[in-house]
């Protein structure tokens, strides 16, 4: 709930960024505007933009 605060988002998208920082995994998401509002955070490692997303 504090993340979503802060990025002015709704809860569910930041539960997705908390399991996947907890989880030192990453998140793949196409949504821009939540990749600019975590741009600079702790949070931001966790995800990465569809457009950037390389299969391991």
């Amino acid at each position: 709930m504090r993340l979503a605060g802060e990025l002015d988002r709704p809860a569910y998208d930041c539960l997705y960024v908390v399991l996947a920082h907890r989880l030192r995994t990453r998140l793949v998401s196409a949504d821009a505007r939540f990749l600019r509002r975590l741009a600079g955070t702790a949070h931001a490692p966790a995800v990465v933009g569809l457009a950037d997303y390389v299969p391991a």
